[in-house]
């Protein structure tokens, strides 16, 4: 029985690592993309909070997301850590797992996606669906916290730029 019990423990270790490695791999992806889209967006006229140009909402977003990014990287370097320490630093385990590609292509299809509805759906509506997706894509939580998750991160989005920063955005079925 200790034998199973030893061996439950080690594959629910490197099973948790494993994942741990494609949470960073994944991290890894949308900060990079994250940096990218914020260097574009540094190429459009800023403004100021007073008078924003077309490019200040673009680089809020794009900071925002790196720091979203980064938060979430250290977060679970620390953790693999941490996991590494309490399993004791003689055993050698094999945490290579295949990159999960399909997490990837989900996060770009669903950008994609929230891009070609916004003018119709309008900004509050497309961006809740997106969140939703996006919390369901990277399994976070169950229903009800996407569901929160997903109208607190819009609301605080909407009242950020379009209330206190008046940043114009479309309405679609609201108007």
């Amino acid at each position: 029985m200790d034998k199973v019990d030893k061996a439950e423990r080690n594959y629910q270790v490197c099973n948790k690592e494993g994942t741990l490695m494609q949470e960073i791999y994944f991290t890894g992806f949308i900060l990079l993309v994250s940096i990218i889209y914020t260097f574009n967006a540094l190429t459009l006229r800023i403004g100021n909070t007073h008078a924003p140009g077309p490019g200040f909402l673009p680089l809020g977003i794009g900071l925002g997301a790196i720091i979203m990014a980064l938060i979430v990287l250290v977060n679970s370097i620390l953790e693999m850590k941490k996991e590494r320490i309490n399993e004791g630093a003689n055993q050698k385990q094999d945490i290579t797992e295949p990159f999960n590609a399909k997490r990837v292509i989900l996060f770009v299809l669903g950008v994609a996606v929230y891009i070609a509805i916004m003018e119709t759906a309008g900004f509050l509506i497309a961006s809740f669906c997106l969140m939703f997706y996006l919390f369901r894509v990277m399994g976070i939580g169950g229903w009800a916290k996407q569901i929160i998750y997903a109208l607190l991160s819009s609301g605080i989005a909407y009242i950020i730029f379009a209330l206190w920063l008046n940043v114009p955005f479309p309405q679609g079925f609201l108007r």
